[in-house]
């Protein structure tokens, strides 16, 4: 079924969009054409569709006797079936309301500036660059190799392991090894003095030690910590402070062996005056003030803990004293 606005007979419907009738198994309206749905407000019309009338209504034989020609069709007289006209304004408005197009966003002009800015500068270094190539040139080659070569000659000190060379001397130390007094000899300007007696110095015999290294590659010294492990993992590690003496290898670069760089700790023992207090070192019997085993003086010792108690008339004194001694430094007992 086309166009129609129905019969005598039949009842019509009103279009929402042109607010004319149309009959109710219409499937267009006749007096805009828009289809069924959009007619009875089911669908809206959409905005890019251009509704118009698209077929000339005729009026029927009869309509043509009783009107004049002049007259128009929408001044005829309702039929009792013709419904009332309703102003659906809102929605026909809404439904032919055309969708306004998004314009594209301008770029910001700061940043265009910005952008702008930073070419010029660019362009500015580069063209200062070919200006001073002369120079820059060759001073940049030679910082290159500079950097280079310390790095190099870093890591060469950093790869050494100052540890293997200070083992030797840290268990000698700790387990009361004469040896360890050789450091002595590879320190120039070392003092003569006799060597603490080991009989009152507890050795420790641990089977196994925790080393702990830090190395400072461009001044080539080195810092060498030995801890018993196990039950002792908790005393005071003992500390040896290294040095490297250089090699050259590769025509320019130096390599590194780790020497000790101090001479070993010595303790100055200073007695009490009153010489029949007792003396005891390290829990040892050492005689009395007036007769000790150990003389009053200086001497190289081991490192570790080392207790000196006096007594007098069965108590002990307050001269006693306890000190933890390290490969390196100087002691005294007052």
């Amino acid at each position: 079924m086309g166009f129609s606005e129905g019969t005598e007979d039949e009842f019509l419907l009103t279009c929402f969009v042109c607010k004319e009738p149309f009959g109710m198994l219409a499937a267009f309206c006749g007096g805009c054409g828009s289809r069924r749905d959009q007619a009875m407000g089911v669908e809206r019309a959409k905005s890019s569709q251009q509704i118009t009338a698209n077929v000339i209504q005729t009026p029927s034989f009869e309509e043509q006797l009783l009107l004049p020609k002049t007259e128009k069709r929408d001044e005829a007289v309702e039929t009792p079936f013709t419904q009332p006209k309703v102003d659906n304004s809102p929605f026909t408005e809404f439904a032919v309301k055309p969708k306004t197009e998004r314009k594209p966003r301008k770029k910001s002009i700061r940043r265009q500036i910005f952008i702008s800015n930073i070419r010029l500068r660019i362009e500015g270094m580069n063209n200062w660059q070919s200006r001073h190539a002369r120079i820059l040139n060759p001073v940049g080659t030679l910082l290159f190799i500079g950097v280079s070569a310390l790095f190099i000659q870093s890591f060469l000190v950093g790869v050494s392991h100052p540890e293997v060379d200070a083992e030797k001397y840290l268990k000698a130390a700790v387990t009361r090894d004469e040896t360890y007094f050789d450091i002595n000899d590879l320190v120039p300007g070392a003092e003569n003095h006799p060597i603490f007696p080991a009989k009152y110095l507890t050795p420790n015999t641990a089977s196994d030690w925790i080393y702990k290294t830090s190395i400072s590659g461009l001044s080539g010294k080195a810092k060498i910590a030995i801890t018993p492990a196990g039950s002792d993992l908790y005393q005071v590690p003992v500390e040896l402070n290294m040095e490297a003496k250089y090699e050259k290898t590769l025509g320019v670069f130096r390599k590194a062996t780790w020497v000790p760089s101090e001479q070993t700790a010595t303790f100055t023992i200073d007695y009490p005056f009153i010489k029949d207090t007792l003396i005891y070192i390290n829990g040892f019997a050492a005689g009395t003030v007036g007769n000790p085993v150990v003389k009053e003086g200086t001497y190289y010792i081991y490192p570790g803990l080392l207790e000196f108690k006096f007594y007098r008339n069965g108590s002990e004194t307050n001269e006693s004293f306890e000190v933890f001694i390290q490969t390196n430094g100087e002691y005294e007992s007052s």
